[in-house]
């Protein structure tokens, strides 16, 4: 998940909920800005769209689902497991319903392909 543009980056507690701080010294953060963990794909598309040079598994929380998913397979290995049925095993892991494990496959999804397309954006000079 490290990105080397990162200056480095930790998390902290704002009241109940919590926000991921990342340092960036890329034009997409200017500085320091507080960045909240997406908690579906639709906000995760905003925070990849609004941040389009960080890295998307920065808005996946770190002990999710997503996460897990992002973090150990391959983009081919995490379409598979989409069109499967939930795993057990990691709903009770992780507490989930089969929808919110669905949920979660399709973040890491989403997260994979936008890390994808970055790439190769950055590799073709765009």
């Amino acid at each position: 998940m490290d990105d080397p543009g990162a200056g480095g980056r930790g998390v902290s507690a704002f009241g109940s909920s919590f926000c991921l701080i990342i340092y960036l010294s890329s034009a997409c953060l200017k500085g320091c800005e507080k960045v909240a963990y997406a908690d579906s794909v639709t906000d995760l598309e905003i925070l990849m769209k609004q941040y389009s040079d960080a890295t998307p598994s920065l808005f996946l929380r770190d002990d999710g689902l997503a996460a897990y998913y992002y973090d150990g397979f391959s983009l081919r290995e995490l379409r598979s497991f989409f069109q499967g049925d939930p795993d057990k095993t990691l709903c009770e892991r992780f507490q989930l319903s089969a929808g919110e494990w669905r949920d979660a496959l399709e973040m890491a999804i989403v997260a994979r392909t936008g890390n994808r397309r970055r790439k190769a954006e950055k590799e073709s000079g765009r």
